[in-house]
Formats: structure tokens, C-alpha cells, sequence
């Protein structure tokens, strides 16, 4: 997403709104918006323009345009301009001009409607919410299109959620929405309002069941390592460098057979480019040596974005050595939390305010351990899984089965599951509310 790849690149950089409203002569409030994801401009904006050579300034001031170019894989020949921009929007979906103006009339439409059902003219609802009266009113008619994990949208849904609930509206925004009551919380209502429910949560379903089937042979095919980067031994460790330097430490570190909590809600651009290949090596040798994992991924966001993270762990899943669970909590939006713990050994911890450079201590101290391991099992009270791994899983008498390429898809009243058809087979219950509506809605064609 854009506003994460904004930040981890004034992260790497060490560079604040301050600087680069410094260097272009403009307001800090904009990089700031631009960061917390509140602002989504165009590729060719003079926004991004601006931020762009503010960056470019940056590192030169600074003497790391160097560091600056190798993040964005810009070589000698290249427009470094052209490169930065190009970084920053590479994991965009592409959209024509077309669809881009279908998705913001469809989803002015259905905000005008919800704000109508909630007695909610531009202004209050912009006062409620701390959005920008502008930028509302943009939305509203249909003229912009949020960014489904912005922190704004964030804020718009849970201010029309909660009106919806204080006013005894919220039957008739289960009507309106046409999400049951036992469904229906701020986060789905985000979702519909971005189109993802229904018909286009079948397409995205449909994209996911198009690699299940290969799926199965990925754990063979985990990028193996010719040597272990060295473990760089510090107290601290800072910005998204840091995170992968102390990542390296900590699964290099942590003794065979034993068990990792991990938990984060920091962006997750640190396993971007070649380090994510690095990672994914570290964690099949983990899983070789008989460690065990239970995380608690942090799913508050649309269900293709869901989607996209349970793809990236799929191939870990397989092994049948992680236990995945979510959060019935929403995620905060004032500060990120990393704990990556192994109660024996050691952890990588990092508390930092949204929008700051972030910082990650690592700990070894077995007080300090022994109360972050209660930390974790307190979250994980709060948790529900997400999905299990088991071996074949024939379904009920009387479920519809469906068979999609190299694997199967029935669903229950609780869960909606995928099975393989290749060797070796491995069936995925899947067990969050989002994703069991989207799989009934496939069945259901």
C-alpha cells in the first residue's frame, strides 16, 4: 500500500514530514496525511512529485542516496525521480480508467446512502469522524476513492457504525448493506462500502483457489540459503533494517523444538524485495529443527489485502507446525506493537508511535521474558483461529462441492473449506466470517 511504502521509506531514511516540507516549501501536514494513508494521490500528482524530489533532496543532504537507490533498485542509468515514483506505486493493482470511475461512483453512492440512514450531513460527519471536509465531500460525490486500510476510512466507518447503534439504525444498515446482524461490525461495513463483498469477494476467492492447487508443492520449493547471513548483535535495532537484522538474530538464536509467539501490527515492508526470500528461508530452517509457531496475524483490512497475507503463509501453513490465529479486536491506530518471543531465549519487542521512525529492543532478560510471554497470552485470550491444517477432510453428506482446477471447496455453518487434489493432500478449514462468506457466496453461483 502506498502510505506504507511512503513510511518505510522516510523510515530507512530517518526522515520526518518536517524535512521534507523543508526541502520542497510545503506544508509538513501533507507528508503527514500521505504517511497515515488519509491521502492517496495519483502516480503523476504534484503531491507525489513534490515528495518525491523532497526525498531525493533528503538523501543527497544526507549523504544516503546511495542507501536511498539500492532500496528502489535504481541503477546508474535510471531517472532517479522515475524510480522512486515507480517504487512507490509497484504493488498497485492496475485498474483502467474505466474501472477506477466505477469504483468511486459505486462507492460515493453507497457512503451517500449510509450517511442519509445515519442523519449525517459532510460537516458533522466530518467533525465526527477528523477527516477533512474536502476530501469527504470528494468522497461523497463519488470524485475519490480511499485506500481500504486508510486511516481515515478507518475512522469514517467506525463513526457511522457507532451512530448506526445509537440512533437503532443498525438494523437498517444490516437491510441497506445486506450483511446479517451477527456479521456486521465496522470493519465489514468498510469492506462493503469498497465493493469487497459479494461479487467481488467471489473474484478474489476465485484468484486464491487458483493457487491452492500448487500450493502443496511449495514447501519443497522454499528458497534454501547458500549461507546464513551473519547475526549482528546489538541491544537495539532501528527502523525496517533494524527489524530484519534483529529477525536474523532472533530465528538464528532461538533452540530446536521450542515454541515462537509472534505478533505484529508494524507495516510489513520490511519483508519486502530480496529479504522476504531471506526470511522464508530462516523460517523453513525454524520449522526443521522442530519449532513450532503461534502467531496472531493482524487481518484488520479488506479481504483481498486478508487474502494476500494468507497467501504469502500458505506454504509455511503446510508443514502443520503453525497455529494461525485474529484478533476479536481491533487494531489501534495510534501505535505500533511488535513481539516476537520465544519464553526460553529471547524477543524482539518495538513500541513506537504511528507515523515515528520505529525501534525494536531485543531481550533476553528471563524477567523481562517471562512477563511478555503473559503479554502474548493475554492478546491470544482475545483471539480466534483463523484457519487449521489437517490431512483429507471428505466432506459432509448434502454440502455442495465444488472442484476448482486442483482442489475442491465445500462449506458448513461455521467454516468454509479447501482441500488439494494433489499429493501431498492438505485441507484448509477456513474459520474468520469474511472469508466464509466470500466461499458461500462462490457456492452459491
Amino acid at each position: 500500500m502506498l502510505h506504507e511504502k511512503i513510511d518505510l521509506l522516510m523510515n530507512t531514511l530517518n526522515a520526518g514530514s518536517v524535512d521534507i516540507a523543508r526541502l520542497t516549501s510545503s506544508s509538513p501536514t501533507a507528508y503527514s496525511r500521505l504517511r497515515s494513508g488519509s491521502r492517496v494521490p495519483q502516480p503523476g500528482s504534484p503531491t507525489i512529485r513534490r515528495l518525491v524530489q523532497g526525498i531525493l533532496l533528503f538523501a543527497k543532504e544526507t549523504e544516503q542516496t546511495a542507501k536511498l537507490y539500492t532500496l528502489v533498485e535504481c541503477d546508474e542509468h535510471a531517472d532517479p525521480e522515475q524510480a522512486v515514483t515507480k517504487w512507490l506505486f509497484s504493488d498497485r493493482n492496475e485498474a483502467s480508467g474505466e474501472d477506477e470511475q466505477e469504483r468511486m461512483h459505486q462507492f460515493g453512492m453507497r457512503l451517500d446512502r449510509l450517511m442519509q440512514l445515519c442523519g449525517y450531513n459532510n460537516r458533522r460527519l466530518s467533525e465526527d469522524s477528523e477527516t477533512e471536509y474536502s476530501y469527504l465531500s470528494r468522497m461523497r460525490r463519488g470524485r475519490r476513492l480511499p485506500q481500504s486500510g486508510s486511516a481515515s476510512l478507518r475512522r469514517i466507518c467506525d463513526t457511522l457504525y457507532a451512530r448506526a447503534e445509537e440512533t437503532a439504525q443498525i438494523g437498517a444498515v444490516s437491510e441497506l448493506t445486506g450483511i446479517p446482524l451477527t456479521h456486521l461490525n465496522a470493519s465489514v461495513l468498510r469492506d462493503w462500502l469498497c465493493g469487497y463483498s459479494d461479487e467481488a469477494g467471489v473474484t478474489v476467492i476465485h484468484r486464491f483457489l487458483g493457487h491452492v492447487g500448487q500450493m502443496t508443492q511449495a514447501a519443497a520449493c522454499m528458497p534454501a540459503l547458500p549461507q546464513i547471513p551473519a547475526p549482528v548483535i546489538q541491544p537495539f535495532y532501528s527502523g525496517a533494517e533494524g527489524l530484519q537484522q534483529a529477525v536474523i538474530r532472533f530465528l538464528t538464536e532461538v533452540p530446536d523444538g521450542c515454541t515462537l509467539l509472534l505478533y505484529s501490527d508494524d507495516p510489513m515492508d520490511w519483508m519486502a524485495g530480496s529479504f522476504r526470500m531471506v526470511w522464508a528461508a530462516l523460517m523453513q530452517k525454524a520449522l526443521q529443527r522442530g519449532v513450532r509457531i503461534r502467531i496472531i496475524h493482524n487481518i484488520d483490512r479488506s479481504l483481498p489485502e486478508m487474502v494476500q497475507g494468507i497467501e504469502s503463509w500458505m506454504p509455511l501453513y503446510l508443514t502443520g507446525a503453525i497455529s494461525p490465529f485474529y484478533s476479536l479486536h481491533p487494531c489501534g491506530e495510534r501505535f505500533r506493537h511488535t513481539l516476537f518471543l520465544c519464553p526460553d531465549c529471547a524477543a524482539v519487542t518495538g513500541f513506537t508511535a504511528a507515523g515515528a521512525a520505529s525501534g525494536f529492543h531485543y531481550v533476553t532478560d528471563a524477567a523481562a521474558l517471562a512477563q511478555l510471554a503473559e503479554s502474548f497470552e493475554a492478546l491470544i485470550s482475545g483471539c480466534q483461529p483463523l484457519l487449521t491444517v489437517t490431512g483429507e477432510l471428505p466432506p459432509p453428506e448434502g454440502v455442495t462441492v465444488r472442484r476448482y482446477g486442483n482442489a475442491q471447496v465445500w462449506a458448513d455453518a461455521q467454516s468454509a473449506v479447501v482441500s488439494t487434489l494433489t499429493d501431498p493432500v492438505r485441507s484448509f478449514r477456513f474459520l474468520h466470517p469474511d472469508m466464509c462468506k466470500a466461499f458461500h457466496a462462490l457456492l452459491s453461483l
